[in-house]
């Protein structure tokens, strides 16, 4: 298994960067001293009666009182979940302008009047397939600013904002395909050739995108601690998102993120800097450092599976402890995770353990609270996952 060792870069207080060598997989997968999961390890079986979805709720949301979208061409717009789309503007709904579904139930929203304008108030979300009671607010997608890029059925390439990306897409459909960013390592190593085909299969099987960009902005401030992405980056992320919910039908609850280890903090940070539109993440050597931006809506958090290598996933810093750090902060502002300790070093988690990384983001889609997996992993989980509970070892960076 090849793995990851050290460029100098100067970032902040830490220089972190990684090259590519060679030599065999490091690491016994017992993690550090301070690293806590629930159960004493092997298969964690799940609560009485296993994990279920939600029913749906008796009566879904109570409709805004009358809240109103502003700005030119602002706009509440039909599709899962009641999603505000802000037109020209950024137009904010005022009180009440938010649609939220119940617990896993449709709400139709009665909804506030449209701006200069908009359209029709949104007919009420659900909970998707798989995913557990969905509440609390919806996820506010950015307006489209610019050209979008073509998604078309296979892979593709596309220049967004002026950055490069691979695009790997199912034929459209309405409302049930997912947007998976895929951010790569530094030298551009671990790239998407590392997410499992089984994964990519899936997403385009629902009529999703597996966006992954193939160069970096690196401007607006280093976001992952290794001089490899900057905070400008998650512009392109804003364009994209925005596009592929109108123009192709993704199901704007189903917006996640994943990447190996510039790209596994990175994917950190994208779920701190975007909360607002990402419903969950899974980074692979990853987690947060340094350079990450207070938490974009603390009313709006995502959920995390972290995967890593322990005691011997070590690359200037130990990605077992920026993994914990990470899972910390999303515990602290009221998020739930799961984090996966392996044996195969830096990068290297598992087909098994992607593969139950993706199953936790499918089943966690934006606003799913409390998770579906709060009584237990469900069965077929990869028995190196515990959920997480809190510990002492905080991010790097802070909260």
């Amino acid at each position: 298994m090849q793995h990851w060792t050290i460029l100098a870069l100067a970032s902040f207080a830490l220089p972190i960067a990684l090259v590519a060598c060679s030599g065999s997989d490091s690491g016994s997968g017992v993690g550090p001293g301070s690293l806590s999961n629930s159960g004493a390890g092997g298969a964690v079986a799940p609560g009485a009666g296993g994990a279920a979805a939600a029913a749906p709720g008796a009566g879904g949301a109570v409709p805004g009182a009358g809240g109103t979208v502003g700005g030119v061409g602002g706009s509440v717009v039909p599709g899962a979940g009641g999603v505000i789309l802000p037109g020209a503007g950024g137009a904010a709904p005022g009180a009440g302008g938010f649609v939220s579904p119940g617990a896993g139930g449709a709400a139709a929203g009665a909804g506030g009047t449209s701006g200069a304008g908009g359209v029709a108030p949104a007919t009420g979300g659900t909970a998707g397939a798989g995913g557990g009671s969905v509440g609390g607010l919806d996820p506010v997608i950015p307006a489209i600013s610019g050209d979008c890029p073509m998604f078309k059925a296979g892979t593709s390439t596309a220049t967004v904002l002026g950055e490069p990306a691979t695009i790997i897409a199912g034929a459209q459909k309405q409302g049930t395909g997912s947007l998976l960013f895929y951010w790569y390592g530094t030298a551009k190593l671990g790239d998407v050739s590392f997410l499992p085909q089984a994964i990519k299969d899936d997403i385009a099987a629902q009529g999703g995108i597996v966006f992954a960009p193939s160069a970096a902005k690196n401007t607006g401030g280093d976001c992952s601690g290794t001089g490899t992405w900057g905070l400008d980056d998650f512009k392109v992320s804003d364009q994209v998102v925005a596009c592929a919910v109108k123009n192709y039908g993704i199901n704007p609850k189903r917006i996640y993120a994943t990447g190996c280890s510039a790209g596994g903090l990175q994917t950190g940070c994208m779920a701190i800097a975007r909360s607002s539109y990402i419903a969950a993440v899974a980074p692979n050597s990853g987690g947060i450092t340094i350079g990450y931006p207070k938490l974009q809506d603390p009313m709006r958090v995502p959920n995390v599976i972290t995967m890593n290598g322990g005691a011997g996933d070590n690359v200037i810093v130990n990605f077992g402890n920026t993994s914990e750090g990470f899972d910390n902060y999303i515990l602290k502002y009221g998020g739930f995770a799961v984090n996966c300790i392996h044996s195969s070093g830096h990068c290297g988690a598992p087909a098994d353990v992607y593969a139950s990384a993706w199953q936790f983001m499918k089943d966690h889609p934006f606003g799913t609270k409390p998770s579906p997996y709060a009584s237990g992993l469900p069965m077929g989980f990869s028995p190196v996952c515990k959920i997480f509970t809190m510990t002492s070892m905080g991010p790097i960076g802070g909260y």
